[in-house]
């Protein structure tokens, strides 16, 4: 069988969610380097066996299992015994806010579900066609993290708990960009920085600056960790701008400088 890739009508407005790729890979490509995408994606095996690989670790593929990737966080899928999968890609204000609802994270991005999503996955991708193919998709991509939800036992009615909560989560999906800042919160979420500062101390233990100082600093080390040896690029894609700055707050950090870094792992 060949490859089936439905190419979603591009849209001119914001959305909460937008489906990119709707996709069924029947021909794994071959990888030695990481890939690292700006998007979140959801697969589905449909047949074979493989190997998810991240800097959290590696996680075995077979026939159901499901597996999440996310922005900015480096993967590599390998084939190992004719592996083929199904895969949504997204992007959105709502992403981050999904991701978190189903309890999956980089830490902990594969699972298996019930054999009755893969029949649904096929008759979807095959209904996605013209300009309803965004829906057929995002409905398909719900219902799959609905059932997450309901296998993982969450069972919550009530309202979010508060809006830093709401924040919390837009930074841990947001802080590999070099644009993000206290004060873009602020104005996105309509608070004060001074509410926002305190109730993120509150939440984490620690300032907001810090908070997506740590966040940054513990990515650009997994990068380093997967195979990046570029400190302009691992700078770039860890939400610094300025490769210089971003030196200077790793040395602080690791006690080293990241060429050093980079050359110990070499090394070892």
């Amino acid at each position: 069988m060949d490859n089936i890739c439905r190419f979603i009508p591009t849209r001119q407005t914001e959305t909460e969610l937008q489906i990119i790729h709707f996709v069924l890979e029947c021909s794994c490509p071959v990888s030695d380097r990481p890939v690292l995408s700006p998007m979140w994606g959801v697969y589905l095996v449909r047949q074979g066996k493989g190997q998810l690989c991240t800097p959290c670790g590696d996680w075995m593929l077979e026939t159901g299992t499901l597996f999440f990737t996310f922005p900015a966080k480096p993967y590599r899928i390998e084939n190992l015994e004719g592996l083929e999968y199904y895969y949504i890609t997204f992007l959105g204000s709502r992403a981050p806010a999904l991701s978190e609802r189903t309890g999956v994270s980089p830490a902990f991005p594969v699972c298996s579900t019930d054999f009755k999503l893969l029949s649904l996955w096929e008759d979807a991708l095959q209904q996605a066609r013209g300009e309803t193919a965004d829906l057929t998709a995002e409905g398909l991509l719900l219902y799959t993290l609905a059932t997450l939800c309901r296998s993982s036992g969450e069972i919550d009615t009530r309202p979010q708990k508060n809006a830093i909560l709401e924040i919390k989560a837009y930074v841990d999906g947001h802080y590999f960009e070099p644009g993000l800042t206290l004060r873009e919160i602020c104005e996105l979420f309509s608070y004060s920085a001074k509410y926002v500062s305190a109730g993120f101390r509150r939440l984490t233990k620690i300032s907001f600056r810090e908070y997506v100082q740590n966040k940054r600093l513990e990515h650009a080390e997994g990068l380093m960790r997967s195979g990046f040896d570029t400190v302009r690029e691992i700078s770039f894609f860890s939400g610094y701008s300025d490769p210089l700055y971003f030196s200077k707050v790793f040395r602080k950090r690791y006690g080293m400088s990241p060429t050093d870094y980079l050359r110990r792992l070499r090394e070892n």
